[in-house]
Parts: C-alpha cells; sequence; structure tokens
C-alpha cells in the first residue's frame, strides 16, 4: 500500500521523519528517518513552529496540537529538502481506547502537493497492520469526509469513521451472491 503512496509525493524532495518510542521501531518503513529518543522534544517544538508559521494545520487550536504531540503513540511528518524546509504533511497517532486500534488524531497535508494526505495515511495503515491493530479510526472535518470514504474509511457514529484492517474470509454463500452480481456463474 505504502509503495502505491510513495508515487503520489514522488515530486517533492522530502526527507521522511518518524518520532516514536523504541518498542516501535521494527514497524518504521526503510524510507524513514527514525528520531532518536533524544531529539523526540526538538521535533515536536519544531513541528509547532511550522504549524503555527504556516497555514498547514489550519483551524487546529495550537494548545489541542500541543496536547496531540505530548500524548502521541506515534508521528510522522514529510518535510522538503530545497529551501525554504517546509513540512508539508504531518500525522499523529494515539492508541484508542479500544486497544485494537489506532486513532488518527490529526492529519494534515500541504495544498502545495496532492497525494501527502494519501501517502500518510497509507504508510499509518501499514504500521498498524504491523503492530497487529484490527483499524484505524480517526474524526474528520465535513469538507474531508469523501476523502476518507474513497481511502475505505466508513462511518461507525455521528462523528468517527474506521477502517478496519483485518478483513474475515468470506462465507461459500456471499462469494456466490458476489459472483452473481458480477454475472460470472459458481459451480
Amino acid at each position: 500500500m505504502a509503495s502505491n503512496a510513495a508515487s503520489h509525493i514522488k515530486d517533492i524532495p522530502h526527507k521522511l521523519v518518524f518520532i516514536a518510542e523504541d518498542d516501535l521501531k521494527s514497524a518504521v518503513p526503510d524510507t524513514f528517518e527514525y528520531a532518536d529518543k533524544g531529539d523526540i522534544p526538538s521535533h515536536k517544538s519544531y513541528i509547532m513552529n511550522e504549524v503555527k508559521n504556516n497555514e498547514l494545520c489550519a483551524g487546529i487550536n495550537k494548545e489541542y496540537l500541543k496536547d496531540a504531540l505530548d500524548d502521541a503513540l506515534f508521528i510522522l511528518y514529510i518535510i522538503k529538502t530545497t529551501r525554504p524546509r517546509t513540512i508539508e504533511g504531518v500525522v499523529i497517532v494515539k492508541d484508542h481506547k479500544d486497544n485494537e486500534s489506532i486513532y488518527v488524531d490529526i492529519l494534515c497535508g500541504s495544498s502545495n502537493y496532492k497525494g501527502v494526505g494519501s501517502f500518510l495515511l497509507d504508510i499509518v495503515s501499514d504500521i498498524a497492520k504491523k503492530m497487529n491493530k484490527k483499524g484505524v479510526i480517526l474524526s474528520s472535518l465535513t469538507q474531508s469526509v469523501g476523502f476518507y470514504i474513497k481511502k475505505g474509511f466508513k462511518f461507525v457514529d455521528t462523528c468517527n469513521m474506521r477502517l478496519n484492517l483485518k478483513g474475515g474470509k468470506r462465507s461459500r454463500r456471499s462469494t456466490r451472491r458476489l459472483r452473481r452480481r458480477k454475472g460470472t456463474r459458481t459451480v
């Protein structure tokens, strides 16, 4: 999944950074630079400054962002390596209260490049699978709902959406029904 998403951001000269505790290091894709434990506070303050100075996460309360950074299970961000060096996308992920899913607290992508949000969401899904989580849950702004539906998310209540990562096996009956709809015969 992540390899398809990588084609979205190929036009950005970029560096990918992963911030988390050491126990998640094995889930990090090879393309990401893993932030050492001592560097985590400087990365978080860098993200705060970038968000304040740019319109990356427009409309997000700065105190909420600070709390989200402090409570994060892991953080991914994409930084442009050419001048001006700006963050083009950031995703902040927490552990969900059901312990079977992860919760995407904040997902911001730059409007300068298409596909940054998709890329980050695909990476989050891949990491969740490596962590043996069953789903990815998020809350969405009204204008972003269509994007998340296109990515496979479904509403679980009025404000939360979920992407199931582990699908069950289809029963023989549902497989036959599916084939009938497609117009192929079953034996």
